[in-house]
Protein backbone atom coordinates (compact mmCIF):
# COMPACT_ATOMS: atom_id res chain seq x y z
CA UNK A 1 0.00 0.00 0.00
CA UNK A 2 1.35 3.57 -0.87
CA UNK A 3 2.66 5.07 2.26
CA UNK A 4 1.16 8.36 2.08
CA UNK A 5 -2.48 6.45 1.79
CA UNK A 6 -1.65 4.36 4.67
CA UNK A 7 -1.05 7.27 6.92
CA UNK A 8 -4.27 8.44 6.20
CA UNK A 9 -6.28 5.75 6.81
CA UNK A 10 -4.32 5.48 10.05
CA UNK A 11 -5.41 8.87 10.44
CA UNK A 12 -8.76 7.99 9.67
CA UNK A 13 -9.13 10.31 6.40
CA UNK A 14 -9.45 9.44 2.72
CA UNK A 15 -9.77 10.66 -0.63
CA UNK A 16 -13.14 10.67 -2.46
CA UNK A 17 -12.10 10.16 -5.95
CA UNK A 18 -15.33 9.49 -8.66
CA UNK A 19 -14.19 7.64 -11.57
CA UNK A 20 -14.34 9.91 -14.56
CA UNK A 21 -13.95 13.23 -12.10
CA UNK A 22 -11.32 15.01 -10.06
CA UNK A 23 -10.75 15.20 -6.60
CA UNK A 24 -13.86 16.08 -5.02
CA UNK A 25 -12.95 16.33 -1.76
CA UNK A 26 -11.89 14.59 2.11
CA UNK A 27 -13.93 12.55 4.09
CA UNK A 28 -13.67 11.84 7.64
CA UNK A 29 -14.46 7.84 8.25
CA UNK A 30 -17.77 7.69 9.47
CA UNK A 31 -18.43 6.95 12.91
CA UNK A 32 -19.79 3.69 14.21
CA UNK A 33 -23.37 3.10 13.48
CA UNK A 34 -23.24 6.22 11.02
CA UNK A 35 -25.80 5.92 7.74
CA UNK A 36 -26.60 2.58 9.87
CA UNK A 37 -27.38 1.80 13.79
CA UNK A 38 -25.90 2.92 16.54
CA UNK A 39 -27.07 3.07 20.43
CA UNK A 40 -26.23 6.08 21.75
CA UNK A 41 -27.92 5.16 24.99
CA UNK A 42 -29.82 2.51 26.60
CA UNK A 43 -31.33 1.60 30.12
CA UNK A 44 -33.03 -1.54 31.69
CA UNK A 45 -34.85 -1.79 34.36
CA UNK A 46 -38.17 -0.36 36.76
CA UNK A 47 -38.28 3.36 37.77
CA UNK A 48 -34.82 4.79 39.52
CA UNK A 49 -33.97 0.97 39.67
CA UNK A 50 -32.02 1.09 36.52
CA UNK A 51 -28.96 -0.01 34.97
CA UNK A 52 -26.95 1.43 31.56
CA UNK A 53 -26.98 -1.49 29.34
CA UNK A 54 -25.35 0.80 26.21
CA UNK A 55 -22.00 -1.20 25.47
CA UNK A 56 -24.38 -4.37 25.86
CA UNK A 57 -26.30 -3.37 23.29
CA UNK A 58 -23.71 -1.66 20.85
CA UNK A 59 -21.49 -5.15 21.13
CA UNK A 60 -24.69 -7.09 19.82
CA UNK A 61 -25.20 -4.55 16.07
CA UNK A 62 -24.11 -6.65 13.60
CA UNK A 63 -24.89 -5.91 9.66
CA UNK A 64 -26.30 -2.64 10.97
CA UNK A 65 -29.08 -3.96 12.91
CA UNK A 66 -30.02 -5.19 16.14
CA UNK A 67 -32.75 -8.20 17.19
CA UNK A 68 -32.92 -9.24 20.91
CA UNK A 69 -35.01 -10.40 23.49
CA UNK A 70 -35.46 -8.17 26.10
CA UNK A 71 -34.88 -10.49 29.26
CA UNK A 72 -32.47 -10.24 32.70
CA UNK A 73 -29.86 -12.78 31.11
CA UNK A 74 -29.65 -10.82 28.15
CA UNK A 75 -28.94 -7.40 29.69
CA UNK A 76 -26.41 -8.43 32.43
CA UNK A 77 -28.75 -9.17 35.14
CA UNK A 78 -32.25 -8.21 37.00
CA UNK A 79 -31.77 -4.70 38.56
CA UNK A 80 -35.47 -4.11 40.09
CA UNK A 81 -36.42 -7.53 40.72
CA UNK A 82 -40.69 -8.67 41.01
CA UNK A 83 -41.12 -5.49 38.89
CA UNK A 84 -42.15 -5.56 35.09
CA UNK A 85 -38.81 -3.61 33.91
CA UNK A 86 -38.48 -2.02 30.63
CA UNK A 87 -35.53 -1.66 28.11
CA UNK A 88 -35.13 2.25 27.01
CA UNK A 89 -33.46 2.70 24.09
CA UNK A 90 -31.85 6.18 22.27
CA UNK A 91 -30.06 5.43 18.98
CA UNK A 92 -29.27 6.62 15.78
CA UNK A 93 -30.28 5.12 12.43
CA UNK A 94 -29.58 6.31 9.39
CA UNK A 95 -28.54 9.45 10.69
CA UNK A 96 -31.97 9.98 12.51
CA UNK A 97 -31.83 10.32 16.61
CA UNK A 98 -34.98 8.07 17.49
CA UNK A 99 -36.06 6.40 20.99
CA UNK A 100 -38.12 2.87 21.79
CA UNK A 101 -39.33 1.97 24.82
CA UNK A 102 -39.77 -2.19 24.84
CA UNK A 103 -41.02 -4.01 27.45
CA UNK A 104 -39.47 -7.08 29.17
CA UNK A 105 -39.88 -10.28 27.42
CA UNK A 106 -40.73 -8.60 24.03
CA UNK A 107 -38.06 -8.62 21.45
CA UNK A 108 -36.17 -5.24 20.47
CA UNK A 109 -35.79 -5.27 16.24
CA UNK A 110 -33.82 -2.01 15.37
CA UNK A 111 -31.96 -1.45 12.55
CA UNK A 112 -31.40 -2.70 8.70
CA UNK A 113 -33.95 -3.85 6.24
CA UNK A 114 -35.15 -6.59 8.20
CA UNK A 115 -35.64 -9.74 5.88
CA UNK A 116 -38.77 -11.73 6.17
CA UNK A 117 -41.71 -10.76 8.21
CA UNK A 118 -42.35 -8.42 11.25
CA UNK A 119 -45.66 -7.21 12.48
CA UNK A 120 -45.03 -4.04 13.90
CA UNK A 121 -48.01 -2.97 15.22
CA UNK A 122 -51.82 -4.95 15.44
CA UNK A 123 -54.58 -3.85 17.13
CA UNK A 124 -58.21 -5.57 17.34
CA UNK A 125 -61.76 -3.81 17.66
CA UNK A 126 -63.81 -1.21 16.65
CA UNK A 127 -63.48 2.41 17.26
CA UNK A 128 -61.67 3.42 20.46
CA UNK A 129 -62.16 0.36 21.78
CA UNK A 130 -59.22 -1.86 20.46
CA UNK A 131 -56.46 -4.11 22.18
CA UNK A 132 -53.32 -4.42 21.32
CA UNK A 133 -52.80 -8.26 19.54
CA UNK A 134 -49.41 -7.70 18.50
CA UNK A 135 -47.06 -10.24 20.05
CA UNK A 136 -50.58 -12.97 19.85
CA UNK A 137 -49.61 -12.60 15.71
CA UNK A 138 -45.58 -12.26 15.45
CA UNK A 139 -45.87 -15.55 17.69
CA UNK A 140 -47.82 -17.20 14.84
CA UNK A 141 -46.31 -16.06 12.02
CA UNK A 142 -44.04 -19.11 10.51
CA UNK A 143 -41.38 -19.00 7.59
CA UNK A 144 -42.24 -15.53 6.81
CA UNK A 145 -45.91 -15.61 6.89
CA UNK A 146 -48.91 -15.27 8.21
CA UNK A 147 -52.44 -16.61 7.37
CA UNK A 148 -55.20 -16.32 10.53
CA UNK A 149 -58.97 -16.42 11.01
CA UNK A 150 -59.55 -13.19 12.49
CA UNK A 151 -62.29 -13.91 15.35
CA UNK A 152 -62.09 -13.00 18.87
CA UNK A 153 -61.15 -16.54 19.82
CA UNK A 154 -57.74 -16.25 17.79
CA UNK A 155 -57.14 -12.74 18.47
CA UNK A 156 -57.28 -13.53 22.78
CA UNK A 157 -60.31 -11.75 23.65
CA UNK A 158 -63.63 -8.98 22.45
CA UNK A 159 -62.95 -5.30 23.46
CA UNK A 160 -66.45 -4.44 21.81
CA UNK A 161 -68.95 -7.14 22.75
CA UNK A 162 -72.03 -5.17 20.71
CA UNK A 163 -69.98 -4.15 17.82
CA UNK A 164 -68.24 -5.89 14.33
CA UNK A 165 -64.89 -5.65 14.87
CA UNK A 166 -61.60 -5.30 12.37
CA UNK A 167 -57.67 -5.99 12.37
CA UNK A 168 -55.24 -3.38 11.61
CA UNK A 169 -51.44 -4.47 11.34
CA UNK A 170 -48.56 -2.40 10.59
CA UNK A 171 -46.18 -4.66 9.12
CA UNK A 172 -42.88 -4.98 7.36
CA UNK A 173 -41.87 -7.38 5.10
CA UNK A 174 -38.21 -7.02 3.58
CA UNK A 175 -37.87 -3.64 4.58
CA UNK A 176 -40.81 -2.38 3.37
CA UNK A 177 -43.71 -1.23 5.52
CA UNK A 178 -47.13 -1.76 4.76
CA UNK A 179 -51.08 -1.38 6.70
CA UNK A 180 -53.82 -3.75 6.21
CA UNK A 181 -57.24 -3.79 7.60
CA UNK A 182 -59.16 -7.38 7.77
CA UNK A 183 -63.12 -7.53 8.74
CA UNK A 184 -63.82 -10.00 11.74
CA UNK A 185 -64.53 -13.50 10.73
CA UNK A 186 -62.47 -12.87 7.08
CA UNK A 187 -58.34 -14.07 6.88
CA UNK A 188 -55.79 -12.19 7.26
CA UNK A 189 -52.87 -13.23 4.75
CA UNK A 190 -49.18 -12.15 5.11
CA UNK A 191 -47.09 -10.74 3.17
CA UNK A 192 -49.88 -9.08 1.03
CA UNK A 193 -49.90 -6.66 -1.92
CA UNK A 194 -50.51 -3.50 -0.14
CA UNK A 195 -49.04 -0.42 -0.97
CA UNK A 196 -45.87 0.12 1.17
CA UNK A 197 -44.76 3.60 2.64
CA UNK A 198 -41.38 4.48 1.54
CA UNK A 199 -40.60 6.16 4.89
CA UNK A 200 -42.85 9.46 5.96
CA UNK A 201 -44.63 9.88 9.26
CA UNK A 202 -47.66 8.10 9.80
CA UNK A 203 -49.29 8.09 13.46
CA UNK A 204 -50.36 4.54 14.22
CA UNK A 205 -52.30 5.74 17.65
CA UNK A 206 -52.46 8.51 19.55
CA UNK A 207 -54.84 9.20 22.46
CA UNK A 208 -55.16 12.15 25.10
CA UNK A 209 -56.64 11.94 28.39
CA UNK A 210 -56.04 10.63 32.05
CA UNK A 211 -56.38 7.25 33.63
CA UNK A 212 -58.62 5.31 32.00
CA UNK A 213 -60.74 8.44 30.75
CA UNK A 214 -59.15 8.85 27.14
CA UNK A 215 -59.88 10.08 23.29
CA UNK A 216 -58.59 8.53 20.54
CA UNK A 217 -56.92 11.61 18.41
CA UNK A 218 -55.25 9.27 15.89
CA UNK A 219 -57.26 10.89 12.61
CA UNK A 220 -56.82 14.10 13.92
CA UNK A 221 -53.11 14.45 14.20
CA UNK A 222 -53.01 12.35 10.78
CA UNK A 223 -54.80 15.18 9.52
CA UNK A 224 -52.50 18.08 10.74
CA UNK A 225 -49.27 16.25 9.11
CA UNK A 226 -47.84 18.38 6.72
CA UNK A 227 -44.80 17.71 4.50
CA UNK A 228 -43.46 14.75 6.80
CA UNK A 229 -43.87 17.27 9.98
CA UNK A 230 -46.21 17.44 12.58
CA UNK A 231 -45.73 20.72 15.06
CA UNK A 232 -48.69 21.44 17.54
CA UNK A 233 -49.49 22.40 20.98
CA UNK A 234 -51.48 20.09 23.15
CA UNK A 235 -54.26 21.71 24.72
CA UNK A 236 -58.15 20.68 24.94
CA UNK A 237 -58.96 22.80 21.81
CA UNK A 238 -56.37 21.57 20.11
CA UNK A 239 -57.45 17.37 20.49
CA UNK A 240 -61.16 18.29 20.30
CA UNK A 241 -62.53 18.10 23.89
CA UNK A 242 -61.98 17.09 27.31
CA UNK A 243 -61.66 13.73 28.28
CA UNK A 244 -60.94 14.22 32.03
CA UNK A 245 -62.06 17.85 33.30
CA UNK A 246 -60.39 16.82 36.55
CA UNK A 247 -56.91 15.30 35.72
CA UNK A 248 -54.19 16.35 34.03
CA UNK A 249 -53.41 15.34 30.57
CA UNK A 250 -50.84 13.46 28.46
CA UNK A 251 -51.09 13.12 24.93
CA UNK A 252 -49.30 9.62 23.95
CA UNK A 253 -48.01 8.62 20.39
CA UNK A 254 -46.89 5.76 18.31
CA UNK A 255 -45.67 6.69 15.42
CA UNK A 256 -43.77 5.41 12.54
CA UNK A 257 -40.87 7.09 10.62
CA UNK A 258 -38.48 5.75 7.82
CA UNK A 259 -39.50 2.33 8.84
CA UNK A 260 -38.73 2.63 12.38
CA UNK A 261 -41.51 2.89 15.37
CA UNK A 262 -41.13 5.70 17.86
CA UNK A 263 -42.91 6.54 21.06
CA UNK A 264 -43.15 9.60 22.55
CA UNK A 265 -45.48 11.19 25.59
CA UNK A 266 -46.54 14.94 25.47
CA UNK A 267 -48.12 16.74 28.91
CA UNK A 268 -50.90 18.76 28.44
CA UNK A 269 -50.20 22.77 27.45
CA UNK A 270 -46.61 21.52 25.96
CA UNK A 271 -46.12 21.19 21.87
CA UNK A 272 -45.11 17.64 20.63
CA UNK A 273 -43.06 17.82 17.22
CA UNK A 274 -42.41 15.06 14.92
CA UNK A 275 -40.09 13.18 13.71
CA UNK A 276 -37.25 14.31 16.08
CA UNK A 277 -35.36 13.49 18.75
CA UNK A 278 -37.74 12.29 21.72
CA UNK A 279 -36.88 15.16 24.26
CA UNK A 280 -39.99 13.79 26.21
CA UNK A 281 -39.56 9.78 26.65
CA UNK A 282 -41.17 7.25 28.48
CA UNK A 283 -40.69 6.85 31.79
CA UNK A 284 -38.98 3.56 32.47
CA UNK A 285 -42.21 1.97 33.86
CA UNK A 286 -44.18 3.44 31.23
CA UNK A 287 -44.28 0.78 28.87
CA UNK A 288 -44.74 -2.19 31.32
CA UNK A 289 -48.95 -3.16 31.82
CA UNK A 290 -50.82 -1.84 34.24
CA UNK A 291 -54.47 -2.34 34.79
CA UNK A 292 -56.62 1.03 34.95
CA UNK A 293 -59.67 -0.41 35.64
CA UNK A 294 -62.12 -3.86 35.40
CA UNK A 295 -65.27 -4.84 35.98
CA UNK A 296 -67.07 -7.92 36.70
CA UNK A 297 -70.47 -8.84 35.84
CA UNK A 298 -74.22 -8.12 33.73
CA UNK A 299 -76.74 -5.96 33.82
CA UNK A 300 -78.49 -7.11 36.54
CA UNK A 301 -75.20 -6.35 38.80
CA UNK A 302 -71.14 -5.59 38.55
CA UNK A 303 -68.27 -5.16 40.86
CA UNK A 304 -64.76 -3.41 40.60
CA UNK A 305 -61.96 -5.68 40.34
CA UNK A 306 -59.64 -3.21 39.82
CA UNK A 307 -57.54 -4.03 42.32
CA UNK A 308 -57.78 -7.85 42.75
CA UNK A 309 -56.79 -7.98 38.80
CA UNK A 310 -53.58 -6.06 39.12
CA UNK A 311 -52.54 -8.01 41.90
CA UNK A 312 -52.41 -10.94 39.70
CA UNK A 313 -50.11 -9.55 37.69
CA UNK A 314 -46.75 -11.55 37.11
CA UNK A 315 -43.53 -10.28 35.26
CA UNK A 316 -45.83 -7.83 33.06
CA UNK A 317 -48.52 -10.23 31.91
CA UNK A 318 -51.27 -11.60 33.34
CA UNK A 319 -53.14 -14.69 33.01
CA UNK A 320 -56.16 -15.46 34.56
CA UNK A 321 -59.15 -17.75 34.03
CA UNK A 322 -62.33 -16.24 34.61
CA UNK A 323 -64.60 -17.59 36.69
CA UNK A 324 -66.19 -16.81 39.97
CA UNK A 325 -63.95 -18.38 42.53
CA UNK A 326 -61.47 -15.92 40.52
CA UNK A 327 -63.09 -12.97 40.37
CA UNK A 328 -64.20 -13.45 44.32
CA UNK A 329 -67.99 -13.56 43.81
CA UNK A 330 -70.83 -13.51 41.92
CA UNK A 331 -72.73 -9.84 41.08
CA UNK A 332 -75.38 -11.57 38.96
CA UNK A 333 -76.78 -14.82 39.70
CA UNK A 334 -78.18 -16.61 36.63
CA UNK A 335 -76.30 -14.20 34.05
CA UNK A 336 -73.95 -14.49 31.56
CA UNK A 337 -71.48 -12.62 33.37
CA UNK A 338 -68.13 -10.85 31.11
CA UNK A 339 -64.90 -9.42 32.92
CA UNK A 340 -64.06 -5.92 31.06
CA UNK A 341 -60.92 -4.57 31.72
CA UNK A 342 -58.97 -1.65 30.50
CA UNK A 343 -55.26 -1.09 30.48
CA UNK A 344 -52.24 0.68 29.56
CA UNK A 345 -49.74 -1.11 27.54
CA UNK A 346 -46.75 0.43 26.18
CA UNK A 347 -47.62 4.14 27.19
CA UNK A 348 -51.50 3.86 25.63
CA UNK A 349 -54.76 2.36 26.99
CA UNK A 350 -56.40 -1.18 25.35
CA UNK A 351 -59.83 -2.49 26.53
CA UNK A 352 -60.94 -6.11 26.37
CA UNK A 353 -63.79 -8.22 27.23
CA UNK A 354 -63.22 -11.84 28.39
CA UNK A 355 -66.77 -13.66 29.15
CA UNK A 356 -67.16 -15.96 32.46
CA UNK A 357 -65.29 -19.73 32.29
CA UNK A 358 -62.77 -17.85 29.61
CA UNK A 359 -59.42 -16.81 30.12
CA UNK A 360 -57.79 -13.64 30.64
CA UNK A 361 -54.55 -12.94 28.54
CA UNK A 362 -52.67 -9.82 28.67
CA UNK A 363 -50.79 -8.64 26.63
Amino acid sequence: MNKKLEELLLCGLLLVLVPGMAVIGWAQFPPQGYGGLQITRATYGYGDRVRDVTAILNSQIQNNRLVMEVNNRNLGGDPAEGRPKTLTVWFIHNGRSLQTSIPENTTLNLGGAAAGLRILRAEYGAGSRLMDVTTRLNAQAQNGALALRVTNDTMGGDPADDQRKNLIVWYAYDGHVSRVVVNEKDVLELPGNQPYYPGNLQIMRAQYGADYRYRDVTDLLSSQIQNDTLNLQITNATMGGDPAEDKRKILAVSYLYQGEIGRIVVNEKEYLSLPGNTANPYADNSASLEILRARWGAAGGNSDVTALIASRLQGGQLQLPVTRDTMGGDPAPGQVKLLRVTYLWQGLRYETNVPENATLILP
